[in-house]
Order: C-alpha cells, then structure tokens, then sequence
C-alpha cells in the first residue's frame, strides 16, 4: 500500500518538474517580499500542520490509550466527508478575491461578494455538517461495526467542526489577498495555543468526546478573530440574518434525517435519511427565505452550464426554493386581522321560525314602519355543501328584502336540515317540488302578498325552473347560478366531494363511488338518478314570464340557455354573478355577495310595486311542533336581541336525564356538519332526553349581536349566547343541563361550564384550545388554515393520493411547508412548556388553562374531551397536559376519548355514534 501510495505521488512529482525551468516572474514584487512572505506562510503551515491538524491523537494517547485514539481517529475519517467538497470549492478563491480586489476602483474586495463566497459555502457545510452529525452512529456502526459504535457520539461532534474550519479557510485566504498574511500567522499561534491548553484541561476527563469539543472552540475563537480582521464591521449584519436563516433550515434536515432512522435502520436507513434529510433542507430553504434574490441569479446561471440531462431537474430545484416575488406576495391573501365592526345585520331581530308541511322555515316579515310592497320572496336552496355556503347569504338578502318592504320565506327540502326524513316515502325530486309549492302557500298566507317571486341558487334555481309555472300568481322569477345540466352537476359535486374529503384527511373508503356524497351528506340515490337526467338546457316550458339570470362568471358569456328561454316568449335579463367563487368555497370563510344583493334589491324595487292598502305580514307566528317519529321540535326565537334561532327537540313521551345544548361550529348552521347535530338531537329524543340546537350570532340563520364585532368565533359574546340558551332550555326543562359541542362549539362548551354552574357535564370535542386571551385579536390564519398536526400530517405523506395531487400541482407546497414548520415546533413545545410558560403572554394562559380546570374539578363536573387521531387540538393539549394526555390523571374529573380513523369534522358515521354514546351517558348519568 505504501508502495502504491509513492508511485502516486512520483507522478505528481515529475508532472511539475517542468515548473522549476520556467522563466521567472516576480510580476514586479521584490525579492525580500517573496521571501519574507514565503517564510510566513511556511511557519503558518507548519503550526496548523502541528497543532491544529490532529495534536488531540498525541493527548489522547497520553491520557487514555490507544483504542481511544483508534475512535477518534475512525470520526476524524468519518466527519472529513464533510470537508472534502468546501476544500476543493476554496481552492480558487484566493485568485479569485485578488483579482476583484484589484480591478475595484478603491482597491477594496466588495463586501456583498464576501458575503456571496460566505453563503455560497453555508449552503453546502451546514446541510452536510449537521446532517452528518445526524446519522454518524447508524453511520459508524455500518462502516465499522459495533466495535467502532463508541465513535458515533465523537463523529457527531467533529461533523460540526466543519462550518468553522470552512469559514476560516475562507477567511484565511481573504486575509492572505489583502496581505495580512503576518496577521493570520499570529491567529495560527494563539489557535495552536488554545488547542494544547484545551486538550491539556478538556481531554484528561471528556475523551475523545472532549477532543472533539476543544477542536470546535479553537476553530469558533479563530473564525471570529479573523471576522474581525476582514474589515467588514456591521457591513455583515445581513450576512448574519441569512446564516441564521440557513443554519436553521440545516437544522431542520438534520431532524429529517433522524425522524428516517426512527423508521429505517441498517444501510436502507440511511440512504432514507439522506434523502430525507435533503427534501427537508429543501424546504426549510424555501419557508424560510433563506436564498437572496441575488444568489438565485447565480444559481440561475451555473444551470445554463450544466449537462442538459442534469438541467431539468436542477432548475426545478432552484425555482422550489425560490422566494415569491413581490408580485406573487401581492395574490396571496393578507393574513389580517377580522373587522371589529358590528356585521352586516347587527341589532335586528332574527326571522320568525315557521312549521309546516314537515318541515321549519323562517319567515321574514317587511319592516314595521316601511310601506310593504305587493310580492313575497320564496328562497329555493341548493344541495349540500353549497347550500351551507348559501345559509348566511340568504339570511342578509332577506334582511335586504324587509327594508324595501318585502316579506320573504326560506326553508329546508324533506330530508335536509331540520326537515323530517323521508320516512315510508321513496325520495324523489316531486317530494321537493311540493316542498317547493307547500312553502309558497305558506308564504302567501303568512304575507298576504298577491304576487311570489321565487329565487333559487344552484339546483334551487333548476327546481324552480321546473316547479314555477305550476304555482298560482308566480310572474317572475331569479335563477342563481342554475344548473342546467345534472350529470355535469352530479360530477361537479364529486369533484367537491374529494377535494373536501382531502383537505379533511379522509382516505377514499369514506367516500363510496356508488354514492353521491358531499361534507357527510349523502343524496339519496334515487333522486341522484333523476338529477343525473336533468337538462334543461334547452327548455319547453317557462316557469314565468320574466326572468333574471345570474350566472357564474366562467358562464356569462354562454346565453344558450337564456336565448331559449326568449324563443319560448319569456323576458329574459341575464348578469354575472359577481362574488359566486368567494360565495361557494367553503362555509367557514364565505363571503357574501353584497353586490349580488344590491343588484336584487334594485330589481325588487322596480318589479314590485308598493301597496300602500296591504295589511303587515305578522311579527309572531304561534308554531305547533314539528310530529317525528319518536320526537317533536319545537323551533325557537330567543336571546338578548331577538337574534338567536334554534330547535327545541324533545321527546314524545317521558323526559329522561339531563337536557343537552349543542353549540354551533365555526360558520356551521346548528343542523351542524353532514347533519350530525339534528340526527343526534332526534336520537336522544327518542330516549328522552330534551335537547336545543341553535346558530350563535352571525353565524347561519342568526343575526349579528349590535354589540359584538363581526367576527365572533373565540368571543366573550358567544359564550353570553350560550348563558341566554340555558335560559331558554330552562324553560323546557327542569332537570340538569350538560353541553355538548365540536372545534369552537368545543371551546364555548367549556367556557360555558366553567361560567355557569348549571352546566352539570360537558362534552368537548376537538377543540382547538382551551381559553383564547382576549387581547390576542383573532386572525384570519386561526380560522381559515389552521396548521394540522404532525401526526395528520405524516398520515397524509404516506398515501398515494397525496404525492399524486403534490406532483400535479394541486397543493400549495409553500403554505402546506409553513404549516408543517409551524406544527412541528407545537409538538416540541411540550418538551420546553416549562419555559415557554415563563413568556408573559403564555404564562397567563396556562395560569387560564389550570385554574379553568381546577374550577370544573372542584364542582366535580365530568368532562369528556374527544379527539380524533391526529386532530391539530391534540397539540394544545400535549402542551398543558403532557403527550397523551397524561397529566389529567391529577383530574378524576376529566375523560379523554380518543377516536381512530376520524376526521376533525366527525365526517365518518361510526365516529359520530361514538360521540353520541358518550352523550347519552353523561346525559342519563
């Protein structure tokens, strides 16, 4: 081996051999210079080859043995991977910093090249160094065996000697061009100082582990040393920033890695973790910021350079970790603050809930001191998912409606909402349509208006396309929207069906392909059938005379439909429906088309005519309850304001246990998320238990409180609505009352409780957090994209699906990378809680938490807490209660319950019968 070893070398002997014939050069430098500056360099050379090169070996030896120097001689192997590429990269830049020197009009090397060069390195060692340290004991262990496994903790320490040692070499050269080369003598003496007094103190009782540390601290001391030197001062603050930013990221794929070889292990472990490991750099990189614009350009420029087979995949690395540009940041929603103005709505009283025909309605009556004009709206909903994004929409057009003075009606669908089921009857569209008609009969006898005009969104408008010309005095009509075509509608609902179904976490087992499903609703299949036949596209009848026609902005252009309906005779006005997008999203975050409102108001106004001699529409209606099998609602019009609309269920027969009131979730009408709420209200009245379902203020069907801002979710006003319920449930009921309620409603159903010791059990379920500071606004981020868990995260990684809609563009991998980040550091804080809680703002919440609590516990009132498996909310409570939970054994009072393959919606079946029994326990306890 020796032997092969000089043979190499003799061939780099006479291959430089011609050098010592050259004609000399001194490029005007002086003889005495080159001397004297050789000599340094020489004496340089020798003290770093002596002391700062592998001096700990001679220590180690002396005060261990020779195994120990054998460890660290097998890390010092090992961890110089990470040198070998910045060394060869460094090599050219003492020419390099020369020459920009040199052709700078005040002589002076820039300092943004500096940095640059700085950078340029800290994105290569940093990744490299940090994830070595990583994997060095699965990395030992492969290379050499269990004997070597002692050296693992020794590579992990010398993996991190190699930021320092590249920033010095870096640093050295600078210094070298800018002829401080005597400078970097004297830094080489002090170093090799520091190393023989460390190892004198550090390595008799640290090993080679100390070995290891003391080589890290002289490398650290002489960098910052030479730092100083350079010149550069404060001109280095940004520099500082992105190194932050990209040791921080480093940092993050050094977690990759080791979160992989908790998986795999082995050599299979490894080659995972390096890719996980740089996937996680990646990222970081990109959610972090962390590559200037300027070194972006560069990058850019080494690609057109590059093989073209290494092109493609190179480029879309560098556009992954790209910051957006200002242009990009502008498209992107501000992450503001809700107004803290009073909502649309604020200060008048809820319509007045209305029954008949088996189902609830809510009557809007035209404003008292207004002159009521000759027509009535019937408000026709959509199906599913839209209609929930439609519920507040249609509550403020009504509103709109009664201050021109005219009286309006909307309703539920047999077998939607607070309807009555189907029952013995086969569903069928005809079964809506005289829902349809039997709603419109309703509102001529509650207005008194000679003239209805129907408006529907969605398959509303279609059914009233159908259904208009068989209902007497209907001469005009307003389609939202229509569905023209029920196949392409049934596909449209799919297509919804898998991104909601995605977003929640659900795998294709909770969505049947026999079936049309949509956030827990299921459309029954024989009505399915008969949309799936629709067309009306090419009309034969009009459902009335005149028709306004508001149609999605992707459809205005297309007037097929309108141009038939004006063969046909009808008078036909067709506009865009501005807003539809931002209306249909997602019930969570709709927003209300005001201008669509505004532009119906002004088409009411000029359609129906003022009718001075009408007698006003009533201000109470007397309701017999609505008959079910087993049960009978009572809906209800409550609250401080007159604000609040719910449904009393109760049962037919004998009252049994404690009453239930549900609280609403988020902007979730109280019938709650594929209907949970009225099904489980309806199962407990069955069992004789008394139970009331309402929306909080601004949310469904209830109006806005005058003295509560717009947004309302984690607010002091809801837990007042929930305090006014029991009140009202009181008044149906005169045993104990417990709480019941999900996500927000979770949070106001233990707020409640402790507030009001009438509340004698509460179930919460998937709360987000336990009590919000008041002072800390609510944001737009709480409410609209919520990191999920780490746990929810990881379970969506493993499935097909989600690298499939990832490699179609279909995520946003920016925002999704945030929200990973930011659930990450939720799962570690339980590990420093202690110290977190010592933050001003954090301690007063924890003190919140514990006290809240305590309180419950010392009223001995039971508490449930439900969580699906992975639920963002298991983060929050990790932090209070320790992982699992396992804090609440100091609470006899507190149940956890823990619910496998469920959503934070409860979407599948099986996990709201879990919820529901824990209910009726607590509610016959």
């Amino acid at each position: 081996m020796l032997v092969g070893y000089a043979l190499g070398q003799l061939v780099l002997f006479v291959a430089t051999l011609p050098i010592l014939f050259a004609r000399r050069d001194r490029c005007g430098i002086s003889l005495k210079y080159l001397a004297s500056s050789s000599v340094i360099l020489s004496m340089q050379f020798i003290i770093d080859s002596i002391f700062l090169n592998r001096i700990e070996l001679l220590f180690l030896q002396q005060f261990w043995s020779v195994e120990m120097v054998g460890f660290y001689a097998a890390g010092l192997s090992i961890a110089n991977i990470a040198l070998q590429l910045p060394i060869q990269m460094s090599g050219s830049l003492l020419p390099y910093y020369s020459e920009r020197r040199h052709t700078s009009t005040d002589s002076k090397f820039p300092v943004e090249a500096f940095a640059a060069v700085i950078r340029s390195m800290a994105y290569i060692v940093l990744p490299m160094s940090l994830g070595l340290a990583a994997i060095s004991s699965e990395l030992v262990h492969v290379v050499f065996g269990e004997a070597f496994d002692r050296s693992g903790g020794v590579v992990a320490l010398l993996a991190l000697v190699a930021p320092a040692y590249t920033l010095m070499q870096v640093l050295s050269l600078y210094l070298l061009s800018i002829d401080k080369a005597n400078v970097r003598l004297k830094i080489s003496v002090i170093g090799g100082l520091l190393m023989v007094v460390g190892c004198l103190l550090i390595v008799p009782s640290l090993a080679a582990e100390g070995a290891a540390l003391v080589r890290i601290a002289v490398f650290v001391a002489m960098s910052v040393v030479m730092v100083r030197q350079t010149g550069f001062g404060t001109q280095l603050s940004s520099l500082y920033l992105s190194l932050a930013k990209i040791t921080l990221a480093a940092v993050f794929c050094a977690c990759g890695a080791i979160t992989a070889l908790e998986i795999f292990q082995g050599p299979l472990g490894l080659v995972v973790a390096i890719i996980a490991g740089t996937f996680t750099y990646f990222a970081a990189l990109k959610v972090f910021r962390a590559v200037p614009a300027e070194d972006i350009q560069v990058l850019r420029s080494i690609l057109d350079r590059m093989p073209a087979l290494l092109q493609g995949t190179a480029r879309r690395a560098v556009n992954f970790i790209t910051a957006p540009t200002p242009e990009e940041e502008e498209k992107k929603p501000v992450n503001e603050e809700f107004s803290r103005e009073p909502a649309e709505g604020a200060g008048r009283a809820a319509a007045l809930p209305v029954v008949f025909d088996g189902t609830i309605g809510l009557f809007m009556p035209e404003k008292p001191d207004v002159v009521k004009r000759s027509a009535a709206v019937l408000f026709v909903s959509p199906w599913g998912f839209e209609e929930m994004c439609t519920r507040k929409f249609y509550r403020v057009a009504a509103e709109h409606f009664s201050d021109l003075g005219v009286p309006s009606l909307r309703f539920d669908y047999t077998g939607t909402g607070d309807a009555l089921d189907f029952g013995d009857h086969i569903p069928s569209l005809e079964i809506w349509k005289n829902s349809i008609r039997a709603a419109a009969a309703k509102l001529k006898a509650l207005s008194g208006c000679s003239q209805i005009i129907l408006v529907g969104q969605g398959l509303g408008g279609t059914l009233i396309h159908l259904t208009g010309h068989t209902i007497e005095c209907v001469d005009n009509v307003v389609l939202l929207a229509p569905v023209l075509s029920g196949r392409g509608h049934l596909r449209e609902i799919n297509m919804w069906s898998r991104i909601i179904h995605a977003d929640l976490g659900l795998g294709k087992e909770h969505a049947p392909s026999t079936q049309v499903q949509i956030a827990g609703l299921t459309l029954p299949d024989a009505i399915a059938a008969e949309i799936g036949k629709l067309n009306i596209s090419s009309p034969q009848d009009l459902a009335a005379p005149n028709y306004l026609i508001l149609e999605r902005p992707v459809r205005v252009d297309d007037t097929a439909f309108a141009d038939a309906l004006k063969a046909l005779g009808g008078n036909v006005e067709q506009r865009v429906f501005e807003g539809y997008d931002e209306l249909v999203t997602n019930p969570l975050f709709a927003k209300t088309p005001m201008a669509v409102i505004e532009l119906l108001s002004e088409w009411l106004v000029e359609t129906a005519t003022p009718s001075t001699s009408a007698e006003h529409s009533p201000q109470v209606i007397e309701n017999q309850p609505l008959a079910g099998d087993g049960f009978e609602e009572v809906p209800v019009r409550f609250g401080a304001f007159q604000h609040l609309v719910g449904v009393v269920s109760r049962p037919q027969g004998e009252i049994k246990g404690n009453a239930v009131l549900f609280m609403s979730t988020a902007y979730d009408r109280h019938a709650g998320w594929g209907r949970t709420t009225v099904d489980m209200a309806r199962a407990l009245a069955r069992q004789g238990v008394v139970s009331l379902r309402f929306d909080s203020a601004n949310v469904g069907d209830s109006v806005p409180r005058p003295d509560a801002p717009e947004q309302v979710l984690y607010s002091a006003t809801q837990t007042d609505d929930a305090l006014a319920s029991l009140d009202l449930l009181e008044s149906f009921v005169a045993g104990p009352i417990m709480v019941a309620g999900r996500c927000s409603g979770g949070y106001v159903a233990l707020r409640a409780g402790i507030e009001d010791e009438r509340l004698k059990a509460i179930v919460s379920i998937n709360p987000f957090v336990y009590y919000w500071d008041p002072e800390m606004p609510v944001r737009r981020e709480h409410v609209v994209s919520v990191p999920r868990s780490v746990d929810d995260y990881g379970q969506r990684m493993m499935r097909l699906d989600t690298l499939r809609r990832l490699f179609r563009g279909e995520v946003d991998v920016f925002a999704a990378l945030q929200n990973i980040f930011i659930a990450v550091g939720r799962r570690l804080s339980p590990r420093i809680a202690p110290l977190v809680e010592l933050i001003p703002g954090r301690r007063h919440v924890a003190r919140q938490v514990r006290q809240s609590f305590a309180a419950l516990g010392k009223r001995k009132v039971p508490l449930t807490l439900i969580y699906s498996e992975g639920d963002v909310g298991l983060d929050h409570m990790y932090f209070h209660f320790g992982p699992r939970g396992y804090k609440f054994a100091r609470h006899p009072n507190v149940r956890l319950v823990m619910l496998q393959d469920a959503d934070h919606n409860l979407t599948p079946p099986e996990s709201r019968k879990l919820v529901l029994d824990e209910i009726v326990r607590l509610a016959k306890a």
